[in-house]
């Protein structure tokens, strides 16, 4: 059993790898696909501290991933289909894995045009990966539908095999910042289509044209190309947590700047969180701070248990901070080295000890219970002594 599980290989889970497996914990990374997520597919990053001359996504990612290993970090190729997190359990398609801890570094996913024709000519014609397919249209046109950094970084990077690289934008100016809008509009291979937006993807066994529609004028038009790479945004790879996790209006899932989610012992660090930007660099930072973060909670429950099941006599007072008795109960303890559970925090503790009603008061005398109370409706209820 893994005392930390990640899932997602890509920047931030790979950071948190290398923090948690360097601050010796047992860590488990699980990837259902390819390890480096996005940054696999990127020609070549410019922007990430330490290399001057840029360096390419796929060399990137093989330096995080035995660095991580390097430091006993495991990375198992396996999806997550359903978080059990009441027993700690994760559903996976290799069978069931308990662990203390979680970060959740899924990453995302291209957002798709939602037009007619795109699904049916997907790996025909239609591509959301430059790096991946690019060589197959060399000497053909294509199209690249979007205006932000990715982009514009695959139309320039589509130039080294295509004939004529069409730019189709739905706006009248480009996201993409300063320095790639100077190499897209240097390049004579490529064409910039403003205001512009696809209506249809055509073709027979592969994409032949695309109907696309000048949002100014109105006037629709089709285009003769032998492929279409889209980059209009990214989908955050959440679905197996829905109904778990608090979530932003699009999916991603909420934190706060110690990378904890809405569910204690459950952390999220990447491109799957809710912020304002999303890059290497920020996932990188996420990743680090959401192992720390992870390794202090594993240390705290493995504290409390210790003080817990030790020799000497041991008073647990176990309380649900959603109920006004509770909380009351909880601001007057007869001790102060009581030790205050919430049925919450320590939901795995809790289920160990198999509470059903709040609060409760425990007694253990050299690793044994030997006294329980639930629910408990005062402290003249109990005699608190040895303590």
């Amino acid at each position: 059993m893994p005392e930390l599980a990640i899932i997602g290989a890509g920047p931030a889970g790979l950071t948190s790898a290398i923090y948690a497996a360097r601050a010796l914990l047992d860590v488990e990374v699980y990837e259902k696909g390819l390890i480096g997520g996005q940054v696999a597919t990127a020609t070549h990053v410019e922007n990430y501290p330490g290399f001057p001359d840029g360096i390419e996504g796929v060399e990137l990612i093989e330096k995080m991933k035995k660095q991580a290993e390097s430091f006993g970090a495991k990375i198992i190729f396996s999806e997550i289909k359903k978080i059990n997190w009441q027993d700690r359990k994760l559903m996976t398609t290799r069978g069931e894995v308990e662990t203390e801890a979680l970060i959740i570094a899924s990453g995302t996913s291209p957002r798709e045009l939602g037009v007619k024709g795109e699904r049916e000519f997907k790996g025909k014609g239609v591509s959301y990966c430059a790096v991946c397919d690019g060589a197959f249209y060399t000497d053909e046109e294509v199209a690249v539908v979007g205006g932000g950094n990715t982009a514009v970084e695959e139309a320039l990077y589509l130039t080294k095999f295509a004939s004529k690289v069409y730019l189709i934008h739905r706006r009248d100016l480009l996201r993409a910042e300063r320095i790639l809008q100077e190499r897209l509009f240097s390049n004579p291979k490529i064409e910039v289509l403003w205001n512009t937006v696809v209506r249809e993807i055509k073709g027979d066994n592969f994409i032949k044209s695309i109907v696309i529609e000048n949002l100014v004028t109105g006037e629709l038009k089709e285009l003769n190309i032998s492929g279409i790479f889209i980059y209009i945004g990214l989908k955050p790879n959440t679905s197996f947590v829905e109904g778990l996790l608090k979530l932003d209006k699009d999916g991603f899932i909420l934190t706060n700047e110690d990378m904890e989610t809405s569910v204690e012992g459950i952390f999220a660090a990447g491109d799957v969180r809710s912020k304002t930007l999303r890059q290497i660099a920020t996932a990188v930072g996420d990743g680090a701070i959401a192992a720390i973060s992870a390794e202090k909670y594993i240390r705290e429950q493995k504290h409390i248990e210790e003080s817990i099941f030790s020799t000497g006599r041991k008073y647990v007072f176990v309380f649900d901070p959603l109920d006004e008795l509770n909380r009351k109960l909880k601001k007057n303890p007869p001790s102060e080295k009581i030790v205050i559970l919430d049925k919450y925090k320590h939901s795995k503790l809790i289920s160990k000890l198999g509470l059903e009603s709040f609060p409760a008061l425990l007694i253990f005398e050299n690793n044994k219970l030997i006294f329980k109370k639930e629910p408990l409706l005062s402290w003249e209820e109990v005699e608190i002594k040895d303590v």
